[in-house]
């Protein structure tokens, strides 16, 4: 299995801030899907499914790839972080991470003053295509 190179280019268009995680999150979840990478964020297959030197690799790629796309004060966060899954872990938990609601009957993720105590907080990060398949096949 070939895992594809980063470009000398940067990778998103702006540091990691505050105000920018939801945008930020989209641009590097893609990116790193379109390396091949993403799998190394998502929980880790056994041993057995995959060979642990390509595993060690995409990990890799992929944990550069967030580092050096964060910018410094995030990076601050992450700095010490071994795994791509890790780090990704931290920049969730920063401040300010947007969360949203999901309301299944009407299909529609609103902001928590508009959603009601009943309703579930799912963290804008991991409204994935499979987490999003998930909660529709639940419906």
């Amino acid at each position: 299995m070939e895992t594809a190179t980063l470009p000398l280019s940067t990778i998103v268009p702006e540091d990691l801030k505050k105000d920018n995680y939801e945008r930020w999150s989209i641009l590097i979840k893609h990116y790193l899907v379109a390396q091949d990478v993403w799998d190394v964020v998502e929980p880790r297959p056994t041993t057995e499914e995959t060979n642990e030197r390509v595993w060690t690799k995409k990990d890799a790629l992929a944990l550069h790839a967030i580092k050096i796309s964060c910018g410094a004060k995030a990076f601050d966060l992450i700095k010490n972080k071994e795994s791509a899954r890790e780090a990704w872990k931290a920049l969730l938990d920063m401040p300010n991470v947007p969360v949203y609601h999901y309301i299944p009957r009407r299909h529609e993720f609103v902001t928590p003053d508009i959603a009601t105590p009943n309703q579930g907080f799912i963290p804008s990060l991991f409204l994935s295509l499979s987490l999003f398949a998930k909660i529709h096949l639940s419906v």
